[in-house]
């Protein structure tokens, strides 16, 4: 006797087999997903703490006197107003860039010379030397981006 088509068995054989590889072709693409979020977020840290460096290393005078390590203050018209001092500049750049990493990161919080640096990294304000650090946290943990400028 001659069978023409398939049987039960293989039938079901094929759907498992095909279902299996749907199935790990799914988790890969979720995976991929995550791993292209985090890298986003590590772009976005890494360009965050750029424009901070470039704030430290353009107000120097601010930096050696310990100012970018204080609290941050909102100056509105600190750019476009004569006579704002070096400290206010620091204040206002240090201000926006902690909104920029709340906005940019989720619960992303920047902080300057932070007392849980790697080791090697450390901050030396005498010899010009500062760290940077932003955290943020998503499902997949807590991160850190550290950043180490001279000024």
């Amino acid at each position: 006797m001659s069978q023409k088509g398939f049987t039960l068995i293989e039938v079901l054989v094929s759907l498992s087999i095909t279902s299996v590889t749907l199935i790990a072709i799914s988790v890969s693409q979720i995976y991929a997903q995550q791993l292209s979020r985090f890298a986003l977020q590590e772009a976005q840290a890494f360009s965050l703490n750029q424009f901070m460096a470039g704030h430290i290393q353009s107000n120097p005078l601010a930096a050696l006197h310990g100012t970018f390590q204080q609290p941050a203050r909102h100056h509105p018209n600190c750019y476009q107003q004569p006579g704002c001092t070096y400290q206010e500049q620091a204040k206002n750049a240090l201000y926006s860039w902690q909104q920029q990493i709340t906005k940019a990161l989720p619960s992303g919080k920047g902080s300057i010379c932070p007392t849980d640096s790697p080791s090697g990294l450390f901050c030396n304000l005498k010899n010009h030397f500062m760290v940077l650090k932003i955290r943020w946290e998503d499902s997949s943990g807590k991160h850190n981006a550290y950043h180490y400028i001279s000024f």
